[in-house]
């Protein structure tokens, strides 16, 4: 037996309600926003495919209401793409603040369902603008949220985006740095989330690397960053230009240094985002052209990028 579209819109507020609670926050229009998305119509048509770490499994039933849940589920299961865990989405989305009226770039947007969950916090005077790498995403992303009219989709290499001045800037794949563009078009008293972390190496398939780190929370201030760790996460790796481990240095001896430093656990310690000079503090990670630092952000900070 399914249940009716009466019943499945009582099923969505009663899951709104539950992944807040999950994520531990209490957010009226970050609830109502979740109560009013159709989570399948992102995912197109059944079987739908429930993602684990040990691979996928077929969800036996074409009733909607199964997919209200906290459940990672499949967009594009040859590629390890999914549509995330809605919890950890809203715990992010929470910590972004967003307003009416805000210019948000959601970054690696996949089929665009928590794309449509930004717009309504934003509102009708808001921007989306939603970047994903892959054509077929990005197509199926801009036919799914053709009827919102804050919201434009483009096909493109998300490290290159925005390239204007935006308000808040939300990553879903993971990178091993900060993109030039993320850190440079974020406007004073913005935020930025993005997964930092290292590859996961796939053995004997040709699925899109995963990877393992940290939910890095930024917010620029007039001299320079502020940074603290939202807790660990799992994401994608991202495609295209942000493996800019093109990054003057060797790639895998970098990688092996950020990978040490997400295994101390420290995290929850990182207080600032150090930006093109030398390190001058004790810090959790240090690369040539930026570092995370246990200091908090003083006055005299510079934000010169690279």
């Amino acid at each position: 037996m399914s249940f009716s579209e009466d019943e499945l819109a009582v099923i969505r507020r009663a899951y709104a309600k539950q992944i807040l609670a999950a994520a531990g926050i209490a957010d009226e229009d970050l609830e109502h926003a979740f109560a009013a998305e159709r989570r399948e119509h992102y995912l197109g048509p059944p079987p739908w495919f429930l993602a684990r770490y040990d691979g996928y499994y077929e969800i036996p039933s074409s009733d909607p209401a199964v997919l209200y849940q906290d459940c990672v589920l499949s967009i594009q299961q040859e590629r390890n793409v999914n549509n995330g865990s809605p919890a950890l989405h809203a715990w992010a989305l929470h910590s972004l603040q967003i307003n009416r009226g805000n210019s948000v770039a959601h970054i690696g947007c996949g089929t665009g369902y928590y794309t449509s969950i930004l717009s309504k916090l934003t509102g009708d005077s808001g921007l989306v603008t939603a970047i994903e790498f892959d054509p077929v995403l990005a197509d199926s992303a801009g036919r799914n949220l053709r009827d919102n009219g804050n919201i434009r989709v483009i096909q493109g290499d998300g490290c290159v985006w925005p390239q204007v001045p935006v308000d808040r800037i939300y990553v879903n794949f993971a990178s091993s740095r900060p993109a030039k563009s993320w850190i440079e078009n974020l406007r004073v008293g913005g935020k930025l989330i993005f997964p930092l972390g290292v590859p996961i190496e796939q053995s004997q398939n040709k699925r899109s690397k995963t990877a393992k780190g940290i939910f890095l929370f930024v917010q620029r201030e007039p001299s320079g960053y502020k940074a603290s760790s939202l807790g660990p996460t799992c994401f994608v790796w991202g495609e295209g230009s942000h493996d800019g481990t093109a990054i003057h240095y060797n790639r895998k001896k970098y990688l092996k240094q950020l990978q040490d430093s997400i295994e101390t656990k420290k995290a929850d310690r990182i207080r600032s985002l150090r930006l093109g000079k030398a390190k001058t503090s004790d810090e959790w990670f240090s690369g040539d052209d930026w570092g995370l630092s246990y200091e908090p952000l003083s006055k005299s900070s510079s934000a010169d990028f690279y």
